[in-house]
């Protein structure tokens, strides 16, 4: 459907041309794009134009053909045996069967008063986190000094509000009804096709407005701030969040010598045991009323006693790293390679058997193995890439702290466009923009121009001040796909930044934003089971989201040059699985798990790749019974370049103040997008967006006629919890080999032995 072909990425088609069927197979139909081509070529390129069109236009049927069966929804929901038939060509005029359980045929689902004929004080383009956010914003500041709210329109290319926020429940999914808002019955999160996590302690804002739409729902008493939530749970807002664990990973390789090779024995031959086998540094400690705290052996503790499963072994490795940069500063710019290099070059003893366990090429590649992501190589990777991921996503230093929405991330966004049961600001759907003027004419030397004036060492000066909103006659017209356009005085754009260089106007852009950003790509397969004893989290003895769940995963690897496919495992429902891969630059990277599982889907159906992740999942599970073939599954791609990182973080933190306003401070358009947040850790993050927004706000609620000078919302820093720490004399003596598949007795043994010596744990502060 139009999202999923369109936002197709523009990185690609600039950068391999039209043709590169694999991955933008809806683009190569139209002119636009061949000109694009041509335009990325050079004009020899373009001498050529009349004969790729002409092949183009030879290839029309087949790539027609492919282009249904990826992107539409009778590929990505799967039963099996099962066909959606509305991806059969019907003759001209003919009607079809509606075939409501393929999501086959989308009508027309919202009217808006032409919107050709007014002003509106501002448009938004986009209904992702980033515009939803500035309209709540400005509905929450005009509302506080009892002005009217200025005439905004929002327009949305989708047909729903959410961007890269897609729940389960709702808009998506399996077409399923949306469940009702009741804290009985919302035991199981839905599904997250997009977006999904979110941590209070780095990103305030999100977390400000879900206890603010928690409080609404649910009441004060159930949604507390996090200013006077209990010390000892930091859960404030059960009725809305699920905490996750991230940290209480099981791990696994495919029982291959390439894994063995490329991540040393240790981690390599982790597939010799069980999924159900736990860290034996790591474990959480039920608190009560839903609520837990993770502890582990001291750090420095373990590595000296060698003790921990292979996966310990792997964030040990990590940690070894960080205490290095701890201590001598000048490493923090280094590759991960010279940091981890230096630190193996120690004497200690226990230093040097960690480092063994991980020989050759194996301490490069380990870490990235252990975060399940693929956006890097070990070996060239920043130091601090590789730290910061590892630590957010592994909780690999105890500083992590990720909920996930009962009521799911989509919904909560869709929330904030209420005020008191009514939606001041309506959603035009349907609504792809192709080119922005000013006063009648192109913007392009404007943006020309803002580019000039980078400083690749400094900050554009104003860009989040009121500089640049005095008064202005300038109307800005707003040209949309369908042929409609709309004026307004003021305007934030917020698509992808790969996708701003393809509006009008914005064309210069496109040279500065491919030199500074790294595209990355994602895609999620969500499997299911009608019987719960069939899935994943009962045959493996790891909890899901349900309940007072913990969301447990397993993390798992294997040679991507032959085709493995499975690296994050999230155990979501009782009968649901998560299967969730990222991958960078599939231009310059090369065979990825992510780039993998799209590939067997677009060529040979969701059949072969349902059938080959269950494969390569029991290979590694090693079970007696393996696994049996899920009743139902859906895939969800997100192209590279929808997350990004900057290729200079020094660099891209200044670009982006001279991106946030692209045609320069004295023409009112303003652009927010969380790939292109100044901070790249905030890149993949909603938060970043929505910095972003606050950084524009002040100048334009002072354009918009708000009756005081507004400054950037930044909410106070939080405590962080205390985290138990535990001796080593409390580790229970059992190893991987001695855990049986199904038992969790050892599991058991071990947060007895805990609990019952709590008073021998030490607490300290992160």
């Amino acid at each position: 459907s139009a999202r999923d072909s369109r936002i197709s990425n523009r990185y690609l088609r600039s950068n391999t041309c039209i043709c590169n069927v694999k991955f933008t197979l809806d683009s190569i139909m139209t002119r636009k794009d061949l000109i694009l081509c041509a335009r990325a070529y050079g004009t020899a390129a373009l001498r050529l134009w009349g004969a790729l069109l002409a092949i183009c236009t030879i290839l029309r049927p087949l790539a027609v053909a492919q282009v249904q069966n990826v992107w539409n929804a009778g590929f990505t929901s799967y039963v099996p045996g099962g066909n959606c038939s509305s991806t059969v060509d019907l003759p001209e005029g003919a009607v079809s069967m509606l075939d409501y359980s393929c999501n086959s045929l989308e009508m027309p689902s919202s009217w808006n008063q032409s919107p050709d004929d007014q002003v509106y004080d501002l448009v938004v383009v986009g209904g992702g986190p980033s515009g939803v956010y500035m309209v709540n914003r400005l509905i929450e500041e005009f509302k506080k000094q009892g002005q009217p709210l200025p005439k905004i329109a929002l327009a949305e290319r989708a047909n729903d509000i959410g961007g890269r926020l897609m729940s389960a429940r709702g808009s998506g999914g399996l077409g399923l009804a949306v469940d009702a808002l009741d804290v009985e019955t919302s035991t199981i999160p839905p599904e997250e096709y997009g977006g999904m996590r979110i941590d209070p302690y780095r990103y305030r804002l999100v977390w400000d407005k879900i206890i603010e739409e928690g409080q609404a729902l649910y009441g004060t008493d159930k949604c507390l701030t996090w200013r006077v939530c209990p010390e000892e749970s930091r859960n404030c807002c059960k009725p809305m969040v699920f905490r996750m664990e991230v940290g209480n990973v099981r791990y696994g390789a495919s029982p291959d010598p390439i894994s063995v090779e490329r991540l040393g024995g240790v981690l390599g031959n982790a597939s010799l045991s069980n999924l159900s086998v736990p860290s034996q540094t790591y474990s959480v400690v039920d608190i009560g009323d839903g609520d837990f705290r993770s502890q582990q052996v001291n750090n420095t503790e373990a590595i000296a006693a060698g003790v921990g499963s292979p996966f310990d072994k792997c964030k040990q490795l990590i940690n070894l790293a960080d205490a290095l940069v701890r201590g001598d500063a000048s490493l923090k710019d280094a590759t991960w390679r010279e940091v981890i290099d230096k630190a193996c070059e120690s004497s200690d003893e226990a230093t040097q058997a960690l480092c063994d366990t991980f020989p050759g090429d194996a301490k490069y590649n380990a870490p990235i193995s252990c975060s399940g992501y693929d956006n890097f190589a070990g070996k060239t990777a920043p130091y601090a890439a590789v730290s910061g991921l590892t630590n957010e996503v592994v909780n690999a230093d105890l500083g992590t702290h990720l909920f996930v929405l009962k009521i799911g991330t989509q919904r909560f966004l869709q929330g904030l466009l209420y005020v008191n049961g009514t939606i001041p600001v309506s959603p035009m759907y349907g609504k792809e923009l192709v080119a922005v003027e000013v006063n009648g004419e192109s913007p392009t030397a404007d943006a020309e121009a803002q580019i000039a004036s980078i400083d690749v060492n400094a900050p554009m000066e104003g860009y989040d001040t009121a500089a640049g909103a005095s008064e202005s006659t300038d109307l800005l017209t707003l040209k949309f796909s369908d042929g409609s356009s709309i004026r307004a005085r003021n305007a934030l754009l917020t698509m992808l930044p790969f996708d701003l260089p393809q509006i009008g106007g914005f064309e210069p852009w496109e040279k500065t934003i491919q030199e500074t950003l790294s595209p990355s790509m994602a895609v999620k397969l969500v499997m299911g089971w009608t019987n719960p004893e069939d899935a994943p989290p009962a045959r493996l003895g790891l909890k899901s989201c349900a309940g007072d769940g913990t969301c447990q995963r397993a993390i798992l690897d294997g040679p991507a040059s032959d085709g493995w496919m499975v690296r994050q495992f999230w155990m979501w429902g009782p009968q649901t699985v998560m299967v969730y891969n990222v991958a960078g630059d599939p231009t310059t990277q090369g065979k990825t798990a992510a780039t993998n599982m799209i590939e067997l889907a677009t060529q040979e159906g969701m059949d072969a790749l349902v059938k080959t992740v269950m494969e390569q999942i029991n290979s590694v599970a090693n079970l007696t019974q393996p696994i049996v073939t899920p009743d139902w599954a859906r895939i969800k791609p997100w192209p590279a370049g929808s997350i990004t990182g900057w290729k200079d973080g020094a660099a891209g933190e200044n670009i982006a103040t001279y991106l946030e306003r692209p045609l320069g401070t004295n023409i009112p358009v303003f652009y927010a997008n969380s790939e292109a947040a100044p901070d790249g850790l905030e890149h993949g993050w909603i938060q970043g967006g929505w910095n972003m927004v606050e950084d524009g706000l002040p100048a334009l609620a002072k354009r918009l006629g708000l009756n005081k000078d507004l400054a950037r919302y930044s909410p106070p820093d939080y405590e962080m919890p205390a985290v138990s720490v535990v001796d080593l004399s409390t580790l229970s003596e059992t190893s991987n080999s001695d855990v049986e598949v199904g038992d969790n007795s050892a599991v058991s043994k071990t947060a007895a032995t805990l609990m019952t010596m709590s008073a021998m744990w030490a607490l300290y502060a992160l």
